[in-house]
């Protein structure tokens, strides 16, 4: 049987196209051969079934009949998109442009994270079945759950921020709820949010209870915090518990244009011109509708089947336990593949970028922020006390790194030692070596927690420092590499991605290239 697979209207990187034969190769058994429109492929089976699950193609035609994707039709849900014709009766979305915000990927923006249309080429190509179970030790805000969740695969994410923790499973639970509920709950949350509005009730004073309310008024207006508080009282009055963070998580996105937080500063920093009286309550409404109508468009355009997925606060550093535990309530022992994008050396602060959400939650207590960020793997804060152990630890290389990553941070000590450098720039070995053994030992945890056959995929980008106007290369996949096999792990593929580069206001030390790495469980766990 013939297939003719047809690309979407926009362009693809190379990558993409690469990944999109893997698939198949995968999925179908077969070498696929270029077209002016796609690939084509011959199947010796007449099931065609499969041809949904794939992530980069608009739809196949087989005998004069149409297959659209379930991928072209989440997409083509995001944002209105153009219907056109095919060949046959059947007509197809006209996709121009890529979209990564479909279902509830835009329900809260979060810094650095990972295409979704890799995690479900991943989660193909690798093999996993629909009934499979994936984990990402690095989950963010919930992308590869949410991926899980659009292709009926299982899945378990850990994440040491909260407030990603919070976002992830209201993403989850957003794509679960009764639609008609979902509807029914925002209409009402609306009307009773415009009535306030309308009477201007939010700029009334009133008693304060928010948590971390002292924190908090350093950083809002009395009038937004009046009018958070407002939107807080309201989804907690009229929302059903179970949906509560999905309309939570809405308002901590906008949380921060409302603020008195320079809106182009990742850390700590105000406006220079703050907004006294912002209309938060309109701004949120306004998100609210967006937001809700997109997840519902979703919802409407694929059916998801049953699935488990959910987030945890757990560090990757010490899991193994609790993922175990976790997995045998559900009869398991193990996953069939892991497949994350772990942070880098000095990464995003993502702890301080979002320390207005997470105290506005209550997740967080305003005197923890600094401790927090901190004990997040490839942080930037440091104490001059930790600094200086860390240094005598480079120059023993006590967490036992290979070789070359050892030998990377001891140079980058001697290159810091320079009398104008500042004590960032005299952080970074020390941070770099903290990274490289902070990931060592989530590699350890993990080896055990991954099926003999399976596949860990990660998608890790090469980052830079700059030391006395000199421009210094981590090249954080290929010593991640070294450190997993030196865990006990394979190096099977290193692939790079040509992809975007990651969004980082702050640092002009972000990432500018992303690599694919591919491991395979060794023989030290049994």
């Amino acid at each position: 049987m013939r297939i003719e697979l047809i690309w979407n209207e926009y362009n693809y990187f190379d990558y993409e196209k690469t990944l999109a034969i893997e698939e198949i190769e995968k999925l179908f058994h077969c070498i696929p051969e270029s077209t002016d429109t796609g690939l084509r492929i011959d199947v010796q089976t007449s099931d065609l079934s499969r041809i949904g699950d794939l992530t980069y193609f608009n739809h196949a035609a087989v005998d004069g009949e149409v297959i659209i994707t379930r991928q072209a039709l989440l997409e083509a849900s995001a944002n209105g998109t153009k219907w056109g014709s095919s060949n046959s009766a059947k007509r197809v979305p006209r996709l121009s442009r890529q979209s990564t915000r479909y279902s509830a990927h835009g329900l809260h923006e979060y810094k650095g994270k990972f295409n979704p249309q890799i995690v479900h080429s991943l989660g193909n190509s690798l093999g996993l079945a629909e009934d499979g179970w994936v984990l990402d030790p690095f989950c963010g805000s919930g992308t590869t759950l949410l991926e899980a969740r659009h292709n009926g695969w299982n899945c378990l994410g850990i994440d040491l921020n909260p407030l990603a923790v919070f976002v992830a499973n209201a993403k989850v639970e957003a794509t679960k709820a009764s639609i008609k509920l979902l509807e029914e709950q925002t209409d009402s949350l609306a009307e009773f949010l415009e009535n306030c509005r309308e009477t201007e009730l939010s700029t009334t004073s009133g008693q304060m209870h928010l948590p971390n309310s002292v924190y908090l008024e350093r950083w809002f207006s009395k009038s937004a915090l009046f009018q958070i508080q407002e939107v807080l009282d309201a989804i907690n009055r009229i929302i059903k518990p179970k949906l509560r963070n999905i309309f939570k998580a809405i308002l901590s996105d906008i949380c921060r244009a409302v603020s008195l937080q320079d809106p182009g500063d990742l850390r700590i920093r105000r406006r220079k011109d703050p907004i006294e009286n912002p209309a938060v309550i309109e701004l949120y409404l306004d998100d609210l509708q967006k937001k809700i109508k997109t997840i519902v468009r979703a919802r409407r355009a694929v059916q998801f089947g049953h699935s488990i997925q959910e987030a945890f606060v757990i560090d990757s550093r010490n899991c193994s336990g609790t993922i175990r535990t976790e997995l045998e309530k559900h009869h398991r022992r193990r996953v069939d593949i892991i497949i994350t994008s772990p942070p880098y050396a000095t990464a995003l602060p993502y702890i301080d970028t979002q320390r207005l959400s997470l105290c506005l939650l209550g997740l967080l207590q305003a005197d923890n922020v600094r401790n927090t960020e901190q004990s997040l793997i490839g942080s930037r804060e440091i104490s001059l006390k930790e600094r200086t152990a860390m240094e005598v630890y480079i120059l023993e290389n006590h967490s036992g790194l290979p070789r070359p990553v050892a030998a990377f941070c001891r140079d980058l000590l001697t290159a810091a030692d320079h009398p104008e450098h500042g004590f960032r720039k005299r952080n970074v070995p020390a941070l770099t070596y903290k990274y490289f053994a902070d990931m060592s030992q989530m590699f350890g945890q993990l080896h055990c927690l991954l099926r003999r056959s399976g596949t860990f995929a990660l998608v890790v980008g090469v980052n830079t420092t700059v030391m006395d106007g000199t421009t210094i290369r981590i090249d954080t996949p290929r010593f991640l590499g070294d450190i997993a096999e030196s865990k006990g792990w394979n190096l099977e593929g290193l692939k790079k991605l040509d992809t975007y580069q990651r969004f980082d206001l702050h640092n002009q030390n972000s990432i500018k290239s992303e690599y694919l790495l591919l491991l395979k469980p060794g023989s030290r766990c049994s």
